[in-house]
């Protein structure tokens, strides 16, 4: 699996269990509503900055998203 998608896949795992919307994370995280939608589908190459805003949104060291991507996929 391309880094992106899985990625994106997190995001949007922690975005639904907390209960927000894709707008609501776009708000708090100072994105647009397309760039949230792009991330969590895996058709943008997210930067390290914006990883770490979205990551400080949810309250999670961005370390924690890759945990299981080198034992699943490398």
């Amino acid at each position: 699996m391309n880094i992106y998608k899985y990625i994106g896949r997190k995001i949007k795992l922690l975005r639904e269990k907390t209960n927000m919307t894709q707008k609501e994370l776009a708000i708090k995280s100072n994105l647009t509503l397309y760039k949230v939608k792009k991330i969590e589908d895996g058709n943008h190459k997210i930067t390290l900055s914006t990883l770490c805003i979205i990551c400080n949104v949810f309250k999670i060291h961005p370390k924690s998203l890759f945990q299981d991507y080198s034992k699943q996929y490398l």
